[in-house]
């Protein structure tokens, strides 16, 4: 078995490619959550704020259902992912570039 590349460049202390786009996936996944939870404070706010003003207040539904839409849609494509995975027994969730030798 080859021995496993390592994660930074000699001497340089750069990332290698893979490394570098699992955290840059990681960071996004995080921010992803951070603006969903923050959408949905701004729709109660809205909410909250609208004092029984209709236009107001279908703003505030809109932000919501556009936030728990989103967070639907990210949690069905990760277990789809998972779900791939599971039947195909392939790795869908490491990058591994292979450049040259």
């Amino acid at each position: 078995m080859p021995p496993k590349p390592p994660t930074l460049l000699p001497g340089s202390g750069a990332y290698n490619l893979d490394t570098l786009i699992q955290n840059l996936l990681g960071v996004a996944a995080r921010l992803i959550g951070i603006a969903a939870f923050i959408m949905i404070v701004v729709a109660g706010y809205q909410y909250l704020t609208s004092m029984g003003d209709p236009k107001k207040t279908e703003t505030a539904q809109k932000t919501f259902t556009g936030a728990v839409i989103g967070i639907t849609l990210i949690i069905v494509g990760w277990l789809a992912i998972r779900l791939l995975e599971a039947l195909t027994g392939a790795n869908l969730t490491e990058i591994n570039l292979k450049f040259g030798s």
